[in-house]
């Protein structure tokens, strides 16, 4: 349906519509290498009980159809995450014990749209892959180590959003909201609970 509204408003376009659907093929034809990242993303990730996390990405961006001014397209992407404010009563039935880090690191690969309407870019995407997290308890004083350390790798699906500024043709930067959440815990894996959840950040685009 989206190609028919395309290819109907190219037909009933002017001169100079069609001048500016050039200038669109020339925002979208990069001079970036293949092997440079097309995206970076930094944030503050929320999960479970205020567990608070610094947060970065990189993405590699595939056109998969271009129309005028949008596009579809696949993605690789790589990064990871740092507690920065963690839950100090993790554990079951009157078993806590505080986490002391709590550190992932994530691929993932995924489908997204990409769309520009004047000065204005937006988007969104999902996608899945594995994620490494390793975790680490803070010994009580009177307890000790009521748990081992913690390191699985499980699945991850992340959904993002995204809208900001076109600041020039080969640029452009804004907010990002992103949902994640883990697939498959394994056994006596408390911190897992504490992996999911949203992030919010900035992210800058180019090509």
């Amino acid at each position: 349906m989206l190609r028919i509204l395309i290819v109907g408003l190219l037909l009933l376009s002017t001169p100079a519509l069609a001048q500016n659907t050039q200038s669109f093929r020339e925002v979208r034809s990069s001079s970036t290498p293949a092997w440079l990242p097309r995206s970076a993303t930094l944030g503050l990730g929320l999960g479970a009980a205020t567990t608070l996390s610094a947060e970065g990405r990189l993405q590699w961006d595939f056109t998969i159809v271009q129309q005028r001014v949008d596009a579809l397209i696949a993605y690789v992407g790589v990064g990871g995450g740092l507690g920065l404010s963690l839950p100090s009563n993790v554990g079951f039935s009157g078993r806590f014990q505080a986490l002391e880090t709590l550190n992932r690191a994530t691929a993932q690969v995924g489908v997204g749209y990409r769309g520009d309407r004047g000065d204005w870019n937006w988007g969104f995407q999902a996608g899945a892959g594995p994620l490494l997290y390793e975790a680490k308890y803070r010994p009580d004083p009177d307890l000790g180590t009521l748990f081992g350390d913690e390191q699985h790798v499980v699945g991850w699906v992340e959904a993002r959003a995204q809208f900001g500024y076109r600041f020039s043709p080969t640029v452009a930067g804004g907010i990002a909201i992103s949902f994640g959440s883990g697939l498959g815990r394994p056994r006596a894996a408390y911190a897992y609970d504490y992996l999911s959840g949203w992030i919010f950040g900035i992210y800058v685009d180019w090509r």
